[in-house]
């Protein structure tokens, strides 16, 4: 049985499509399709069958795509004993970031990895929706998630997740606002002032919903914005509050905007570094992992004694 077209059924698993297969795979559609009818005609068994204008996978089908990432595991497995007998570990680790992530967590890990230098680190940032991080697993090793603290949107049983680091959310408002010369705020008090909120959809739109809860109104929405830089230069104009994460957005504070805590509403997002099961055991994915999970210390560290 041919390996390479079990791993092309899991891909058509994990993606739905033959179409978001092959370019997950960077082949042609006729080409999947043609190699998948090949698996077909091993197995002596019906993998899929159609379904509407594409096609799902059989019982028969499901149960080879799930024994397909077992058997890449055990690989991944032996691939890790053998690197146990190299003198240095090499590979390369391709990253997924969110763009906040990336600046705090990915230069100071980058740095701890120099005495690893046969280990090639190549980083993406694109700020993807909280039901993308599990299907990015499939073009990168490593991806940087966030969600609202003790959401968990990334569970599969395909996927583990390293936590790094919950952050806090703080409100930012403009320095001369009247809110400023509080030290801390609450619901009531930033309801009825114009917020920069995110796109909806987005994990940090559960904010809104949270305190449009504890303030009993609904919050008025000016502009939506995934980058937290743009919305604090909105913020530092006058334009409206938001909410951001404390770590990436304190060090600029004072280019027109101040943060404060909310008191008696926990905002925080919790960071992890999701991998796929069956490449989890190799040792150069452990290093670069153990190397994230470092920095992540040292940046809770920092900001405690801030």
């Amino acid at each position: 049985m041919n390996f390479e077209r079990l791993m092309l059924l899991h891909e058509l698993a994990a993606h739905g499509t033959i179409t978001a297969a092959a370019r997950a795979t960077f082949r042609t559609p006729s080409a999947v399709s043609q190699q998948l009818k090949l698996l077909e005609k091993e197995v002596g068994v019906q993998l899929l069958e159609p379904s509407g204008r594409g096609v799902r996978l059989t019982e028969a089908g499901h149960i080879l795509a799930d024994g397909a990432l077992e058997v890449q595991t055990v690989l991944n497995r032996i691939e890790a004993v053998i690197d146990d007998f190299k003198t240095e570990l090499r590979g390369e680790v391709l990253i997924s970031t969110f763009p906040t992530a990336g600046e705090m967590l990915l230069p100071g890990t980058i740095r701890r990895l120099e005495d690893s230098p046969g280990i090639h680190i190549e980083c993406t940032d694109r700020d993807a929706l909280a039901n993308e991080y599990v299907t990015m697993l499939t073009d990168f090793h490593v991806v940087l998630a966030y969600a609202e603290h003790g959401n968990t949107p990334w569970l599969h049983k395909d996927v583990i997740s390293t936590p790094l680091l919950t952050e806090p959310v703080d409100v930012v408002i403009p320095a001369d606002h009247p809110l400023a010369q509080k030290k801390a705020l609450t619901a009531h008090d930033v309801i009825s002032v114009p917020w920069i909120g995110s796109p909806e959809g987005f994990p940090f739109d559960v904010r809104r919903r949270i305190i449009e809860q504890a303030a009993g109104t609904r919050a008025h929405i000016v502009q939506r914005v995934a980058d937290n830089h743009l919305a604090s230069a909105f913020v530092s104009e006058g334009i409206g509050i938001a909410f951001l994460p404390r770590f990436t957005t304190a060090p600029r504070a004072g280019d027109g905007f101040a943060l404060r805590p909310l008191r008696g509403i926990s905002l925080a997002r919790d960071i992890v570094a999701l991998t796929r099961r069956d490449r989890h055991q190799r040792r150069v994915i452990q290093r670069v992992l153990s190397a994230l999970v470092d920095e992540a210390h040292d940046v809770v560290a920092r900001n405690a004694s801030a």
